[in-house]
């Protein structure tokens, strides 16, 4: 997740919490109604509240949301933010089901793994201007060779031997070796 990060995708910013009985949803924490956590939108009500680890179900089931804050709410900022936070929950209703996780790339409510892999393609893949172009009269592992090549992304003694030092822990370095023998593997082959 950091390294997409570090790339500039943030996959957990498109996934929120579907509420549904709201036993599984953290009022304060989980991003489920707005597009930040409340903790975030409403700061100085987060800082009132004394459990702050409660559910949507155990707030909204309460006779009203300052029933477990510190103190009551002052005039001003906090007053505000207690009317907007209102406003927002006013029309929620909890259902029977169970809260669930969405993950919506591309704005339309519906999770595909077509769309993260897009994302991911265009996050992680090497990006040409060119065109490759594969000739279907070759075998496909020369064409895969020949574009390997032209990205310099083949394993060479001096590429594997950089690779290995970079890595540090076993389980690291157990995952390079699968990928050395997967390579070794396809490039031996005969298709």
């Amino acid at each position: 997740m950091h390294l997409l990060k570090s790339k500039g995708f943030d996959f957990v910013t498109h996934c929120k919490k579907r509420v549904g009985d709201g036993h599984c949803t953290r009022f304060w924490y989980d991003n489920w109604l707005s597009d930040q956590p409340f903790r975030v939108t409403f700061p100085r009500l987060f800082a009132l509240e004394k459990d702050k680890d409660s559910t949507v179900a155990s707030k909204l089931g309460s006779p009203s949301l300052e029933v477990s804050f510190r103190r009551l709410i002052r005039d001003g900022v906090e007053r505000q933010q207690l009317l907007d936070l209102n406003s927002l929950i006013g029309s929620l209703t909890i259902s029977s089901s169970k809260d669930r996780w969405i993950c919506d790339l591309n704005g339309d409510g519906e999770f595909r793994v077509k769309d993260v892999r897009i994302k991911l393609d265009d996050v992680l893949l090497p990006f040409d201007s060119n065109a490759t172009r594969w000739v279907k009269y070759i075998p496909i592992k020369i064409n895969v060779f020949a574009w390997r090549a032209r990205l310099d992304r083949l394993a060479t003694k001096t590429r594997l031997s950089q690779d290995l030092s970079l890595v540090g822990s076993g389980l690291a370095r157990l995952i390079f070796l699968f990928r050395l023998v997967c390579l070794v593997f396809c490039y031996t082959l005969d298709i």
